[in-house]
């Protein structure tokens, strides 16, 4: 079977942190998998003592070096030079499937869409950010270029198990390990379970409680995956299976309960208290612009998750603009938002584990929660969550 050809254009005066770290290398042994890579160029102005050190690796690369001249000083001429050949190699290599655009720059979006228009299958590469929402949209695949921090692997986990848990739902039958990963990327471009800290797909699917992998019939190396069917589960003195970190995730993840960092949720209510009543989508907009400038690595995705959470504890006040004839939103400001979003998180887990005879672990809840609570904090806490269900 005749290999797919790829072309490689990196910009490498956007990202060059991550040529710095050896992101090239990486890159092309994570697409060498895929194809013959017939097409390398790396763009910048190699003369400037920030770049011209990269000059020797990328030529041992087998990277041509564009040099673009900057005629007015700030600006990146680059990103032109890069989209003119860009589109000429798509016009004239007609046999090339995929194109990677190492670009960490949203402005290159309405490329990233014509060359899907095209026929060709788009890798992205930059970092996380608000504005890369726009062009992970638009690929195949999108790789991001900085390194996952602890709270943004837990997160990406979860998101990523849902759409697991989504696509093997909606599934008559179990599914192939290619088959499942390849609907999780349709969804989320940028999924890498290597990212997450697993070495496999299978590996990453191992660690998702409400899902189990089964060879093939007549098989003995195709693998499926399929939910699971607890017939039997194992059961406390009570009668309830015992609650763990995971079963409990797994609950929420089917009560579409969200996961944000702690930090993120702090940040995304300190913002919000300085913003007068808008709309929500406005609301939204206004977070991405000024979260943006002090957190690169925050995207439009993670806010919104941040949003949903608080809406879920009713941080929230309706406002009617009978002029516009809309409502607005405000978020409430003699409320402590996290201790809130705590309460709100405990109802939903409460009413989880009732539905499924799931125990309900205090010890373990206490290091789920936001405000990290003493136990006789806590125990407070579920004691109102009580007290309310009586009512």
């Amino acid at each position: 079977m005749e290999k797919s050809k790829i072309a490689v254009f990196i910009d490498v005066e956007n990202l060059t942190q991550w040529v710095k770290d050896d992101g090239t290398e990486r890159l092309m042994a994570d697409i060498s998998a895929i194809g013959q890579v017939i097409v390398r160029r790396a763009y910048g102005v190699w003369s400037k003592p920030g770049i011209s050190n990269f000059q020797a690796p990328l030529n041992r690369l087998g990277f041509e070096l564009i040099h673009s001249f900057h005629p007015v000083s700030g600006k990146n001429s680059a990103d032109i030079q890069l989209t003119v050949d860009v589109m000429e190699h798509a016009l004239r290599l007609t046999d090339v499937d995929w194109f990677v655009l190492a670009t960490g720059d949203s402005d290159f979006s309405p490329l990233f869409r014509r060359l899907r228009e095209m026929g060709k299958e788009v890798i992205g590469v930059g970092p996380r950010s608000p504005l890369s929402e726009s062009v992970k949209s638009s690929c195949s695949r999108y790789i991001h270029t900085d390194p996952v921090s602890t709270n943004t692997r837990e997160l990406e986990f979860d998101d990523a198990a849902e759409i697991v848990e989504s696509i093997l739902a909606a599934s008559t039958e179990p599914l192939a390990l290619n088959v499942l990963k390849q609907g999780v990327l349709n969804v989320n471009s940028a999924f890498s379970e290597k990212d997450m800290g697993f070495g496999s797909f299978s590996m990453f699917l191992k660690a998702i409680d409400t899902v189990a992998l089964k060879m093939a019939p007549g098989s003995n190396t195709i693998w499926l995956a399929e939910l699971v069917t607890t017939d039997s589960p194992r059961k406390s003195d009570a009668g309830l299976t015992p609650g763990s970190r995971e079963s409990y995730q797994a609950l929420l993840r089917k009560k579409k309960w969200v996961t944000v960092p702690r930090e993120l949720l702090g940040l995304v209510g300190a913002t919000l208290g300085d913003l007068p009543p808008l709309e929500k989508q406005d609301m939204i907009e206004e977070l991405i612009v000024r979260i943006a400038s002090v957190r690169k690595d925050v995207t439009a995705a993670d806010i919104r998750k941040a949003i949903a959470l608080l809406y879920k504890a009713q941080m929230f006040e309706m406002i009617d603009d009978t002029q516009h004839d809309s409502r607005l939103l405000k978020l409430k400001s003699e409320h402590d938002h996290m201790k809130e979003v705590d309460m709100a998180f405990i109802r939903r887990l409460r009413s989880a584990c009732t539905e499924n005879a799931v125990e309900f672990e205090p010890s373990i809840i206490q290091n789920l929660l936001f405000t990290q609570p003493a136990m006789p904090d806590l125990c407070t806490m579920l004691r109102s969550v009580e007290a309310e269900a009586v009512i």
